[in-house]
């Protein structure tokens, strides 16, 4: 357990966290919600997507459920997303991480913040 500092018990708690909307375990917790709730992860087939950036991972997964497509940048710089969508897919909706992307075309072109994440898919 860490005593003191800037992240010591007294300062970085579940309890100072569950208040914060921005918090880390709420995060986390929407986070989890949403995979759980998500029954295309683990049920449906994952295919790595090419999306001129080496630093993001994106990934689709198609099931006959709803088309799912995941971004992460892994850097502390934003970095530019081009992406071809996968056959079928016409419209997708922000499920997690920011706003929905303006698609054009079959593509998807945004830019994924320092670290950031989209969870793109169909609302239900």
């Amino acid at each position: 357990m860490i005593e003191d500092g800037p992240f010591g018990f007294k300062n970085v708690n579940v309890e100072g966290q569950a208040e914060q909307s921005d918090s880390l375990l709420n995060f986390v917790k929407e986070l989890a919600h949403l995979r759980r709730e998500r029954i295309e992860i683990g049920g449906g087939l994952c295919n790595v997507l090419a999306c001129g950036s080496e630093h993001v991972l994106a990934h689709h997964y198609k099931s006959e459920h709803a088309p799912l497509v995941l971004l992460h940048n892994l850097t502390d710089r934003p970095q530019r997303i081009d992406l071809s969508l996968p056959a079928g897919v016409k419209s997708l909706d922000d499920l997690f991480g920011g706003e929905t992307p303006s698609l054009n075309g079959g593509r998807l072109t945004m830019e994924l913040e320092p670290y950031g994440l989209r969870w793109l898919g169909r609302r239900r």
